[in-house]
């Protein structure tokens, strides 16, 4: 662990952080994620090796333990900051809750109240009130995941709320730009990366990004390579972010029948921004 910190240091990374709150049984039954919560004298150890090892901080997310007989997070986020963790992110269900039942803000406030190093808290976080409200429990800050798939100006609208003012209304055209702008920045993502900078299986070697995902170019035919890839990530965001939108199930149903880079513009203009018939 200490030589893999040594290396994403020298690739220019601006911290370290070490995931033990993922409850996905496939990492978990590696004693990987949150079963390094199930070990905590092994899991700051771990920390502390890497702390030794590199220059830039350390960070550590974490659950509320393992299952509700296992509920240990204040104890090891004690113990990865006396390793020399810079900072702990905390997400208040265990790894039997999943993402089911509700995250316990409580156990959070008590784990900030006993450290020294800034503590974010995670989970719930859905509306921007929600998060104004977190701040309060006395963490530094507050993590959002599944609400920032559903509204990505829940930032610029909680930043609103903490500041006093108003909360701009979201045009529809507006939500129609971001994913015209989302597709451009995906349209750069993973092209000329540094070599290593995937993991890949043993066995198959190292590949270069091209290989993998070969840009194909915006053809009106059946997307390939790198722009089916594109289609995909949108495919997988639309999954969230149409909730709520009136005629969102539509379309939903328009990108996922999507062919190619032009089309699914296409659906989003049609859908977002052409002129509303009187």
């Amino acid at each position: 662990m200490a030589a893999a910190a040594q290396i994403v240091e020298g690739m220019g990374a601006d911290i370290v952080d070490v995931n033990m709150g993922c409850p996905v049984p496939k990492i978990a039954k590696h004693n990987a994620g949150c079963s390094l919560m199930r070990e905590p004298a092994h899991a700051a150890s771990v920390i502390r090796a890497m702390t030794s090892a590199v220059k830039i901080p350390v960070t550590v997310k974490m659950r509320a333990g393992w299952d509700a007989t296992e509920i240990n997070a204040p104890d090891l986020a004690k113990r990865i900051e006396d390793a020399g963790a810079a900072a702990v992110a905390v997400h208040g269900r265990t790894a039997a809750q999943s993402y089911t039942g509700s995250s316990d803000w409580d156990l959070i406030a008590r784990v900030a109240s006993g450290l020294s190093i800034p503590v974010f808290g995670s989970g719930d976080c859905i509306e921007a009130s929600q998060m104004v409200e977190r701040m309060q429990s006395g963490v530094s800050g507050v993590l959002v995941g599944r609400g920032a798939l559903r509204n990505p100006f829940i930032f610029e609208q909680a930043s609103a709320l903490m500041s006093g003012r108003p909360v701009r209304a979201i045009t529809h055209e507006e939500r129609g730009r971001f994913l015209l702008e989302y597709i451009e920045l995906l349209q750069n993502e993973r092209l000329g990366e540094s070599a290593g900078f995937r993991h890949v299986a043993p066995g198959m070697g190292a590949r270069p990004v091209s290989s993998e995902f070969p840009v194909s170019g915006e053809s009106r035919g059946p997307a390939r390579g790198h722009d089916k890839w594109v289609i995909n990530k949108l495919r997988a965001l639309n999954s969230w972010y149409t909730k709520g939108i009136d005629n969102g199930s539509h379309l939903r149903v328009r990108i996922n029948a999507a062919e190619s880079i032009p089309h699914l513009r296409e659906i989003i203009e049609d859908f977002f921004l052409a002129p509303v018939s009187q």
